[in-house]
């Protein structure tokens, strides 16, 4: 269980399959995962078409029964609802497309295997999804 007095790193995996975009176009659309600032980080491409993306959050100290709050430059939202954006932006600089991945259900056994496996949690999206779009089979931990 991770300790209840201090913020803890947790990193975060995506999976997002069937993405909109696969690359940065020349035109200036790309698909990514969205930071505060609205900067887009492209994935990493697989052998499957999928993409992966990674980002670093923070837990903040566990408050009673109360579930995980996170923090960071890519957590997005009001405490008790922060998410994840997988955001596609067109060749005009608008929003197209953006995918909401709730944070809200990692559950603290998840973020205590994470620590004592020195690894993150992983999950799975579709690319095909629109506005809040909860992972396929929910946050799991994967080993570092």
């Amino acid at each position: 269980m991770p300790k209840l007095t201090e913020t803890n790193t947790l990193y975060l995996r995506l999976v997002c399959i069937d993405p909109p975009l696969t690359a940065k176009r020349s035109d200036g659309a790309e698909f990514g995962l969205q930071d505060k600032k609205e900067i887009v980080q492209l994935g990493e491409l697989q052998p499957d078409g999928s993409l992966i993306f990674t980002c670093a959050v923070q837990v903040r100290p566990r408050q009673g029964d109360a579930p995980p709050d996170f923090a960071g430059p890519f957590v997005h939202g009001p405490r008790g609802d922060r998410f994840l954006y997988l955001s596609l932006r067109g060749s005009d600089g608008r929003w197209v497309k953006r995918l909401k991945i709730p944070l809200a259900e990692i559950p603290w056994a998840e973020i205590g295997k994470v620590q004592l496996q020195q690894g993150g949690l992983t999950a799975t999206v579709p690319g095909t999804g629109v506005a809040r779009t909860r992972p396929l089979e929910g946050w799991r931990a994967y080993a570092g």
